[in-house]
């Protein structure tokens, strides 16, 4: 056992000098890079070393005094992933150049926060010595730029180029050395490229929001932010954004990204569920897209506050960016099985995003060698992806609004023909009444030819009649005879009179020309003027009159439609009763007068009941001394009753009597009690 410790401890050694000795050799190894007049730029590649400075207390002096272990990158740019890590970087430069010159170190990574940079040369001494970063505003950098660079001037001659980065963000390296004018001429021709495509998202944004206040859609405003979004994120991503804002707080410019970035997603995540109708078509979809809007609000709303450490934001976007991606392709593909054919715009454009999204990502690896199009490919992939969404989108609305159109005009249609019936059920309605009008023209055209016919001819038959035995009875002197044959005729001319009456008032009624005067009246004078007509015949028929009306009961009615209607009531009870009663009374219901006439006569039968107000039936009856009626009426009753705005109620028995109920609306107006 003790042995085996012994081995491994020797093992130990073995691996520790190993290391020491391959440390050595790669530092020993490291290349220079040559620059001569003809270099106007130059990419380090694997002439840069880097040191991993754990704890950060590493000084320019303990780097450059002792031998710290320099690792050679070997490819064109090397990433580190996000740490509390300080990085070191070093390069050697062999100057053949025959006269001093002006040259830009660019090191091509916007989103460092302290970066410093000294220039050594070949005694060891520090030239220059700056600092950049996003740490800095805009009077401590040496030139403002999107990129931390360095300006420095030297001849022929070897140097050393030593840079330590302090960032949470990860680092990936791209250090290139430029002559001074080549290099502004370089970025006049970058920004130009990336000036155009910005102003191609834009004017894609603004022409959205145009469609978004004229349509109404909520998709398009959706959408428009979401592309202006997208440029904050591009120019933060880029450094532009820090370059325009130097002075910003430190929090602000590291958040820039992550916050941008967090609404982006939200903004195309509603824009998805819009866009690809996923509530009406999957609701499995819809929930997907629910949560990681959820997740990304509580992500975003945690960025504010500043509850979350930097770096863990940093990595929680790292992370949930490809399921993102995941979740977006997977309900594009739900929305296209669904048969959404707007699905395809999305599906094309996402895919050509991602497509040109993973060509930058190779150019930060260092697989795609960096140039004005493959450094900006993230932008040229914003512009094509927004142009297909809108075209998709407005595609989709031209569509929508053809079939909304089209919904309306069916609508409309039916509205049309739904009038058209209407208008044709109010005509066939119409004639049916027309009709209707016509036939009751008829019946009481008949009525009153039937009346013309037999009823008033009989009357004055009987007066002819009996005027003729009068005119004869005369030469006998017989005056007992005579007093018989007046009061005959006397009869038969009440009779006709008030057959002819009722005739006018009916046909009047007919033709509309009954003329409606409604005045205050006072019931009881007008129940007991009609009542004194008929005492002959209350004594004749040994028939009790009861009388139960106020004195103070005002009415607002036609005076002569009242008298025909009560004196028509009277009458017929009159008629149908023999050695019995008959009742008047009337009283206040609320704002009417209910005047109700009841006899203990014979009765009418319940058949006839529901036939007493057909004029094309006759209904009359003779009355208990062989009275005769035309029925016509009871249906004048109930016209002039319904013209006085009021209704007319009948209840009978047969050999127990009839009630003859009618109302009238009560007066506003007070008249002196009737005596």
């Amino acid at each position: 056992m003790l042995m085996l410790l012994r081995l491994c401890t020797l093992f130990r050694l073995l691996l520790l000098f190993g290391f020491i000795f391959a440390s050595s050799v790669i530092v020993t190894a490291q290349k220079s890079i040559i620059l001569n007049d003809e270099t106007d730029y130059y990419s380090i590649n694997n002439e840069l070393g880097y040191y991993i400075d754990t704890n950060g207390a590493l000084s320019i002096e303990q780097l450059l005094s002792g031998d710290h272990g320099l690792i050679t990158i070997e490819q064109e740019r090397n990433n580190f992933a996000m740490s509390d890590n300080v990085y070191w970087f070093q390069f050697l430069v062999d100057s053949k150049l025959t006269k001093e010159n002006n040259l830009i170190i660019e090191f091509e990574h916007p989103l460092v926060e302290d970066i410093r940079f000294f220039l050594i040369d070949s005694s060891g001494l520090v030239v220059n010595m700056y600092r950049a970063g996003l740490k800095y505003d805009s009077n401590q950098h040496e030139i403002v730029h999107r990129n931390p660079i360095f300006p420095i001037s030297i001849g022929k001659g070897k140097y050393r180029v030593v840079m330590r980065i302090d960032t949470r963000s990860a680092v990936y390296t791209s250090i290139n050395i430029h002559k001074y004018q080549a290099f502004w001429q370089y970025e006049q021709n970058e920004r130009s490229f990336v000036f155009l495509l910005s102003g191609i998202l834009l004017a894609i944004s603004i022409l959205n929001l145009v469609l978004f206040f004229l349509v109404g859609e909520r998709s398009y405003f959706l959408l428009a932010s979401f592309f202006l979004v997208s440029i904050i994120l591009f120019s933060s991503t880029h450094g532009y954004l820090f370059e325009f804002l130097p002075d910003i707080p430190l929090l602000l410019k590291v958040k820039s990204r992550i916050i941008s970035y967090q609404i982006g997603v939200i903004l195309l995540s509603f824009f998805a569920i819009k866009f690809l109708d996923l509530k009406q078509l999957s609701m499995s979809g819809f929930k997907i897209m629910k949560t990681a809007i959820i997740f990304y609000l509580v992500f975003f709303m945690a960025s504010v506050a500043n509850v979350i450490p930097v770096i863990i934001e940093y990595k929680l976007v790292v992370f949930s960016y490809p399921v993102f991606v995941v979740i977006q392709i997977l309900v594009i593909v739900i929305a296209i099985k669904k048969q959404n054919k707007s699905a395809i715009y999305f599906f094309v454009s996402f895919v050509l995003y991602l497509f040109i999204s993973s060509i930058f990502i190779l150019v930060i690896y260092g697989v795609v060698a960096g140039n004005i199009i493959t450094n900006n490919i993230s932008i040229i992939g914003t512009a094509i992806f927004s142009l297909l969404l809108t075209i998709g989108l407005n595609e989709k609305i031209t569509k929508l609004k053809k079939l909304e159109s089209k919904a309306i005009q069916l609508a409309e249609d039916k509205e049309e023909l739904a009038n058209e019936i209407d208008i044709r059920i109010e005509t066939e309605e119409a004639l049916k009444k027309s009709e209707l009008r016509l036939n009751n023209a008829n019946k009481a055209k008949d009525k009153f030819f039937s009346i013309l016919a037999h009823d008033l001819i009989t009357p004055f038959n009987t007066i002819l009649g009996f005027s003729s035995l009068l005119k004869e009875n005369l030469k006998t002197n017989d005056l007992k005879e005579t007093g018989r044959y007046v009061e005959l005729i006397s009869s038969s001319a009440n009779k006709t009179l008030r057959l002819l009456e009722n005739l006018l008032d009916w046909s009047r009624s007919q033709t509309n020309n009954i003329e409606y005067r409604p005045e205050p009246l006072n019931v009881k004078p007008i129940i007991a003027d009609i009542i004194s007509l008929y005492d002959s015949q209350k004594y004749k028929k040994q028939i009790e009159i009861v009388i139960n009306v106020d004195n103070d009961i005002i009415v607002c009615a036609d005076s002569n439609m009242l008298q025909t209607v009560v004196r028509n009531l009277i009458s017929n009870a009159f008629k149908f009763t023999e050695k019995g009663k008959i009742t008047i009374r009337a009283k206040k219901i609320g704002s009417d007068c209910e005047i109700t006439i009841e006899d203990t006569g014979a009765g009418i039968a319940k058949k006839q009941l529901n036939n007493l107000f057909k004029i094309d039936i006759n209904t009359s009856t003779k009355g208990t001394h062989g009275e005769e009626g035309t029925g016509i009426g009871l249906i004048l009753c109930k016209e002039l009753v319904e013209k006085n705005k009021g209704q007319l109620f009948i209840e009978s028995q047969i050999y127990i009597g009839s009630k003859f109920t009618f109302t009238v609306p009560l007066s506003d107006k007070t008249l002196a009690p009737a005596p």
